[in-house]
């Protein structure tokens, strides 16, 4: 699994991924005090909620109000967040206008795909090409999305080719 990782994040070495059928699958944190070496903050490896697999680090909690700074951005500020189990959970965006002043773009809406599991801020769009990001890679152009009811929806990569056109160290492949 070595093959899986070029990152010196703690969370992120190769004891963090599973070889799977050839391809490296990330399965999350492996315990607390890697999230507390890589956030330097006490953090919390736990499991992610359903439908989502592996681990993730989370930030301990009293109160709401624990889970965010002074000056965040709209998106990432109280009404995002719950203190659930004495962790802070990420509830997504809360309004289209959280979406338009957090990330400076009139194009969003905050909305729920279909298979996702919480609201984000999607930019709209009439056809795909619509959702192409400029001067991204070409996992992020036309071919990538799909325009669903005026939302963009990234529909994956296409090709190991395309995957690999990035530049990255590290050889991948779409599944």
């Amino acid at each position: 699994m070595a093959d899986c990782t070029k990152s010196s994040l703690p969370t992120y070495n190769a004891d963090n991924y599973n070889c799977v059928a050839g391809a490296c699958e990330y399965k999350g944190c492996n315990s607390s005090e890697e999230c507390t070496e890589q956030f330097k903050t006490t953090s919390v490896c736990a499991p992610n909620p359903a439908p989502s697999a592996g681990s993730q680090c989370y930030f301990p909690c009293t109160t709401v109000d624990d889970c965010f700074h002074s000056g965040a951005p709209a998106t990432k500020d109280a009404d995002n967040f719950t203190c659930q189990n004495g962790l802070c959970r990420y509830v997504g965006c809360g309004s289209t206008q959280e979406c338009i002043d957090s990330l400076k773009e009139p194009n969003l809406v905050c909305a729920q795909l279909p298979d996702e599991p919480l609201k984000t801020c999607v930019h709209t769009c009439s056809v795909a090409a619509d959702c192409a990001v400029a001067g991204a890679p070409p996992t992020l152009d036309a071919d990538n999305f799909a325009c669903m009811n005026g939302l963009c929806k990234n529909t994956g990569c296409n090709s190991d080719q395309e995957c690999n056109a990035t530049g990255s160290p590290i050889p991948y492949v779409c599944r």
